[in-house]
């Protein structure tokens, strides 16, 4: 079911909506619905995210992930992966205008690898360092069932965000290019 939440009285904004929209198969047409006194976004699309939207998205993720951003094609992919195989978007809006998105994917396995990804986190240039980033993270991992990993680089300003919400470094990655 996606989630809607009207945040008021936060420091980015008195009008944010932070909406979780849940992907993949099974997932119910048109679920959109409120977390809170939140108002439903799109609950008339054929789709838990029309085609325009997850364009919109992807533009959204590409602009403002800046460099540590990857290629529009590879966001679209795993926007195509979340509604195929499973995982979730997170969506901060405000009077029509995107401020941030989250994108997590189902992995397929637990234990040693954990459940969920959480693949991108972007939030608008002019909204950083008001929470918006924080409240989309915790809307996005509180409706996920399971552990979540996400890889950020060493000298990526959000990485202290992500240490305060309790993820953890418990390993190197290490990656053979091809």
């Amino acid at each position: 079911m996606t989630t809607s939440q009207s945040l008021t009285d936060t420091p980015a904004t008195d009008r944010l909506t932070i909406r979780h929209v849940p992907l993949g198969p099974g997932t119910p047409v048109g679920s959109d619905t409120p977390v809170g006194s939140g108002t439903p976004v799109g609950s008339d699309t054929p789709g838990p995210l029309s085609d325009p939207e997850t364009g919109r998205i992807a533009a959204f993720l590409h602009r403002h992930l800046g460099q540590y951003g990857d290629a529009l094609s590879d966001i679209q992919a795993c926007l195509r992966y979340a509604h195929e195989r499973g995982g979730s978007v997170t969506l901060a809006e405000e009077d029509g205008h995107l401020l941030g998105a989250v994108v997590t994917n189902r992995t397929g396995m637990s234990g040693f690898i954990p459940e969920n990804i959480l693949v991108y986190v972007a939030v608008h240039e002019s909204t950083r360092g008001r929470g918006v980033g924080r409240q989309l993270i915790e809307v996005a991992t509180g409706a996920l069932q399971g552990s979540v990993a996400l890889h950020v680089e060493p000298h990526n300003p959000a990485r202290k965000l992500y240490e305060r919400l309790g993820f953890t470094n418990k390993y190197l990655e290490m990656r053979l290019q091809r």
